[in-house]
C-alpha cells in the first residue's frame, strides 16, 4: 500500500471511474498525498483531477506503456527542514531498510528495459510552493505544461509565472525518457530547440 511504501496517506475524496477498453483509464477527483509530519501543511499533494490512460495490449507482454497523464488543479507543498530533510523524501523507514538490504541484489537486475513508457503528461492550473528551512515561502503558479513524447523527441510546451514574471517556453527537446535512461552518463546529450515567448 502508499502507506507502506511512503509512511503517508493517500485519500480520493471524490468520484473515481474506469474503463478498461480500448485502454485502461482511470479519472480521480479530489486526490491528496498527505505531508511529512514536520512539514507546515497538512498535505503535500492535492488534485483536483487527475486522468491516466494506459494502453491495454502492451501490458500483455509486460510493458508498461502511458498514453497520457493529465493533471488538473494541482496544489504542491515542498518543503525542506534545518536539518536539510526534504518532505518529497517518500522513503520510509521500513521501506529503506528494506532497500539497504536488498540494493545489490536490484542493482543487478534493473535496466532500462524496465523503466515505464509515458507518450503525453499535461498538467494545467498547479500552484506550487517551496520553503527552503524558516525561510520565506516562494511561490509558482504553473497555468500550462505540456509534455508530448514522439519518434525520439518531446515537444515542450509551458507557461509559467513566479511573482510579477511570466515565462512561456516552446519547442522540441531529445526524448526526456532517453535522458532519465542516460542520467548517470558523462556527458549526457541532448538536442534542445527551445523557444522563449
Amino acid at each position: 500500500s502508499v502507506k507502506e511504501a511512503t509512511g503517508r496517506d493517500l485519500k480520493i475524496t471524490g468520484p473515481v471511474s474506469l474503463d478498461i477498453f480500448p485502454s485502461i483509464g482511470v479519472k480521480a477527483e479530489q486526490v491528496s498525498l498527505s505531508n511529512a509530519s514536520w512539514a507546515s501543511d497538512a498535505q503535500m499533494i492535492f488534485l483536483k483531477q487527475i486522468e491516466l490512460e494506459v494502453k491495454l495490449f502492451p501490458l500483455i507482454s509486460g510493458n508498461v506503456e502511458i498514453s497520457s497523464i493529465n493533471l488538473v488543479g494541482l496544489e504542491a507543498h515542498l518543503q525542506t527542514n534545518k536539518a536539510g530533510q526534504s518532505n518529497w523524501d517518500l522513503t520510509s523507514p521500513a521501506s529503506a531498510a528494506k532497500s539497504n538490504a536488498t540494493s545489490s541484489s536490484s542493482q543487478a537486475t534493473s535496466d532500462s528495459s524496465s523503466f515505464i513508457a509515458i507518450e503525453t503528461v499535461r498538467i494545467s492550473d498547479a500552484h506550487v510552493t517551496y520553503q527552503d528551512g524558516s525561510g520565506s515561502t516562494k511561490v509558482i503558479e504553473v497555468p500550462k505544461l505540456s509534455l508530448t513524447g514522439g519518434g525520439g523527441k518531446t515537444v515542450v510546451l509551458l507557461d509559467l509565472q513566479y511573482g510579477n514574471y511570466k515565462v512561456g517556453l516552446k519547442g522540441k527537446t531529445g526524448s526526456l525518457r532517453q535522458a532519465i535512461i542516460d542520467w548517470d552518463q558523462s556527458p549526457m546529450k541532448m538536442n534542445v530547440d527551445l523557444t522563449l515567448t
